[in-house]
């Protein structure tokens, strides 16, 4: 029996340790079960800092930029800048949306870590750890250090749907345990009366920075709820006037402070700012919305936009059933609720307000509806367009919400009864979310895969210190060698092989046109530079070719370019500008390589006009193209807010085009016919059309052929000055 009784003592002990709320208990904690979410979501493979195999998605970006900033041998400021991207002007890392903190505090030691090393499953089992932490001591915080009371709380945390749907995805947007440090520092201020001041002001300038560090969409709501937090102490009287603004004064200093670090304030640029602001708003519906995913009990539910995917803020079915019995409790238990100022919570409510009509924007949608405008005429976006994917900023609110019904049931019936009903909510919880968690974890299996499969290409880092594509991607998706996924392919092509490259993808603001100009300027007007390999366009390669500048070859569906060498392939009938030109308009339009047989079919008819239109129209009018193409060239028409979804016109028959006299309305053209002319404005000319270029050209159709509103294109003047064949 003795052995048995002092077993009992050691569980007892160490049960009152974890009452206890001891730090370090809680941090071994967390860090214990945050490991263990990450690998059953993402899995192993993930977690392995050495395995780069898994890459996918947004990812493939991420550890890119990251390997690229470690080779570049020079320091540079502010500390996140390298010219190892977007060479020869450079960037800071932290536009392409890594994690600019652990970017930096890793980068020192470098030469000890090995080849390859990828940080981004750490950074998922810490995010989880850290979330799981935060949650932890909220919540002893609010209801005490119960066992039951502070685990299945934390376990709704830790099982966030916005949490689940980023990991694996966009690493950077995990850290959403920025958001529940900065609820429970802002608790802890007014909850807490023992919590000397100067501690707080520590702690919330602490978070401050790291948050800015990471991400300005998580660093904004920390900021807004710190500085709610300071001022709820001032209306306390817990500080004096002159001590509050030195605080919100140290608060901003050190958040601009931290930005201009870590390179979110770009000098002389427009810094963190791009289109895409209404787009990516938040929807009325999103807490109710599984999306795709599924759930035990509701449907997927229409959006506005197709950007509002961003506003991803599920509750689960699970936290709704709680949120639904929070005021059946209220009401039924009214005289159970305890006793306190409740207009402490003022500035956080005031707080949760804003954030929430911000990410909304100044258009407010429920499902597919519009229900208020606030500014048609959007005279206001330029000056909100920082606030691009606005539905972000929902979260703090969010997290409000759950927290405010979980600690409900808490606060108002017997802790049994409570712990009973939460953890049947948590069953539902997590039974709701498994399609969620299921969708993460087959997408960790979905690799990205490199279009560069000859050995030549594992060479290039042997011979030359750059690696220029023309056009870069920041110019245009539509007219760069890969695409969308540009960087993504030659972005791990230069961080494998240890050079720089003129490639980048910025997610957080514009890039200055006069560099696009100058890159492509400096490959057509000179002969190319020895030191550096280039992936030319096909129109870019066919000018190097006409002018005797450089040599290209065809190699694995991209044109290889450089000063002098033939990368041991020898001279290729593939490289001459006529076939150039047959493998860009395969490429922009059937979105593949032209086959040998393909290429000698056209080669030689085209010698004119006349049959330069043949080919594009046989291309256009291809079942290949109709099946297989054009519905993946939805943007065209969906780009445009007036004109109606992309499959909207593929139900109707007919589209209206022009207006006669007396208001009435003329049909004159099917609508695919319309797609497939704004698909030529990509194709041929690189670029969207306005809502008159497509009603022109439908009158051309309408009134000819194909074939005529291709010949319009191939003679226009914008067209003849991008091409030389």
């Amino acid at each position: 029996m003795q052995p048995a009784i002092r077993g009992e003592k050691q569980s007892n002990r160490l049960l009152r340790v974890a009452l206890s709320g001891v730090i370090w208990f809680d941090l071994i904690a967390a860090l214990v079960v945050g490991f263990a979410y990450a690998r059953y979501l993402v899995g192993p493979h993930v977690l392995n800092p050495t395995n780069i195999r898994w890459l996918r998605g947004d990812a493939v970006q991420y550890y890119a930029t990251w390997a690229l900033y470690r080779h570049d041998p020079r320091l540079h400021w502010p500390i996140t800048f390298t010219d190892w991207i977007n060479y020869p002007i450079g960037e800071s890392i932290s536009f392409l949306d890594p994690n600019p903190l652990l970017a930096v505090l890793l980068k020192p030691f470098s030469a000890f870590l090995p080849q390859p090393f990828q940080y981004l499953g750490l950074e998922a089992i810490l995010v989880c750890s850290l979330q799981v932490f935060f949650a932890a001591r909220l919540f002893q915080l609010l209801l005490g250090r119960r066992l039951l009371s502070v685990l299945l709380p934390t376990l709704f945390f830790l099982l966030s749907p916005p949490l689940a749907l980023r990991l694996g995805a966009h690493f950077t947007l995990t850290n959403q345990w920025l958001l529940i440090a900065a609820l429970y520092l802002f608790c802890l201020a007014h909850w807490e009366p023992t919590l000397p001041i100067r501690r707080f002001i520590s702690e919330a300038t602490l978070l401050a920075f790291i948050s800015f560090a990471i991400n300005p969409y998580l660093a904004f709501p920390v900021l807004l709820v710190l500085s709610a937090a300071v001022f709820g102490l001032l209306f306390q009287r817990r500080l004096t006037p002159t001590a509050a603004v030195r605080a919100l004064a140290i608060l901003g200093t050190t958040s601009l402070l931290s930005a201009y670090i870590f390179g979110f304030i770009a000098s002389g640029t427009k810094g963190y700012t791009a289109v895409g602001y209404r787009y990516y708003s938040l929807n009325l519906l999103a807490p109710f919305d599984p999306d795709a995913y599924g759930s035990l009990l509701l449907s997927r539910l229409p959006h506005f936009t197709e950007g509002q995917y961003e506003g991803y803020s599920y509750l689960g079915v699970g936290v709704i059933m709680l949120l639904i019995c929070a005021p059946v409790l209220l009401i039924a238990r009214r005289s159970k609720l305890p006793h306190f100022q409740w207009q402490s919570a003022i500035p956080l409510i005031v707080a949760c307000v804003l954030l929430t009509g911000l990410a909304l924007s100044t258009q407010i949608t429920a499902g597919s509806k519009l229900l208020i405008d606030f500014d048609p005429s959007q005279k206001l976006t330029p000056y909100l367009s920082i606030l691009r994917s606005s539905a972000r900023l929902f979260w703090f609110p969010y997290y409000v919400v759950v927290a405010s019904v979980i600690a409900l049931p808490y606060l108002l019936l017997s802790r049994r009864w409570a712990s009973t009903l939460v953890a049947v909510a948590l069953i539902i919880q997590i039974a709701d979310l498994m399609p969620l968690r299921r969708a993460v974890r087959s997408a960790a299996d979905v690799a990205f895969e490199t279009p560069l499969k000859s050995a030549i290409w594992s060479r290039l880092g042997q011979t030359y210190k750059n690696l220029i594509v023309i056009p870069p991607l920041q110019c245009g998706a539509e007219s760069t060698p890969g695409g969308e996924a540009g960087f993504r392919i030659f972005g791990m092509l230069g961080a494998n092989q240890n050079i720089r490259t003129n490639e980048a993808f910025f997610s957080g603001r514009p890039i200055d046109q006069s560099f696009c100009v100058t890159a492509e300027s400096s490959v057509k007007d000179r002969p190319l530079s020895p030191a550096s390999v280039y992936i030319a366009s096909p129109a870019v390669a066919t000018q190097i070719i006409s002018k005797g500048t450089g040599r290209c070859h065809n190699l694995d569906g991209f044109v290889l370019c450089s000063a002098a060498d033939d990368f041991g392939l020898g001279p290729a009938d593939r490289e001459s500008p006529i076939n150039l030109w047959i493998q860009s308009n395969f490429k922009s339009i059937l979105l593949r390589q032209p086959t040998n047989e393909e290429l000698a079919k056209w080669a030689k008819p085209l010698s004119n006009s006349m049959a330069r239109a043949d080919l594009i129209v046989d291309l256009l009018s291809s079942s290949e193209f109709e099946d297989k193409v054009l519905p993946r060239f939805q943007g065209c028409l969906e780009r445009n807010e007036r004109w109606p979804t992309f499959a909207e016109w593929m139900q109707t028959t007919q589209v209206v085009a022009a207006t006669e006299g007396g208001g009435r309305s003329r049909h004159i053209l099917k609508n695919q016919n319309l797609a497939v002319v704004c698909v030529l404005y990509f194709a041929l000319l690189g670029r969207d059309a306005s809502l008159e270029e497509l009603s022109s050209w439908a009158q051309v159709w309408a009134q000819g052929s194909l074939r005529n509103v291709v010949l319009g294109f191939l003679g226009s003047p914008e067209y003849q000055s991008k091409h030389v064949f």
